[in-house]
């Protein structure tokens, strides 16, 4: 079962990815903008977006029900450390360094979370 201090991680990491659906989306370049995240076409900001927001919907769940899925959290944990330094590569040397830094910061948090909780629960035969 999941703390219930990692149960309000997810419901606020939930709310933190609709805020970055929004973002990615392609008409809203002036939030990525801000950010330090580079433009792109259309189609991947759209593809971006219904990801982010998939994958909020996925924390959503998890804590409000307090159920977790190992697979979940490990792609997350994945997600979140790659878009940080992703991030964090992309603004380096820039204007917007420190603001990039700043918005990578609670996605690091949250990746060593979900890989330390990863790392001190059961593997169960079969998943879950």
């Amino acid at each position: 079962m999941l703390s219930p201090a990692l149960r309000v991680a997810l419901v606020l990491t939930a709310l933190m990815n609709c805020a970055g659906a929004v973002a990615f989306l392609p008409f809203v370049g002036a939030a990525r903008a801000y950010v330090g995240l580079p433009d792109a076409p259309p189609f991947y900001l759209w593809i971006l977006s219904i990801w982010v927001l998939a994958f909020g919907a996925a924390y959503l769940y998890q804590g409000v029900t307090g159920r977790p899925e190992r697979g979940v959290m490990a792609l997350g944990a994945v997600g979140k450390i790659s878009f940080a330094c992703a991030l964090i590569a992309t603004s380096w040397g820039g204007p917007r360094a420190g603001t990039a830094l700043a918005a990578a910061f609670p996605d690091i948090v949250l990746a060593v979370w979900f890989l330390a909780w990863l790392g001190r629960t059961d593997h169960p035969a079969g998943g879950g």
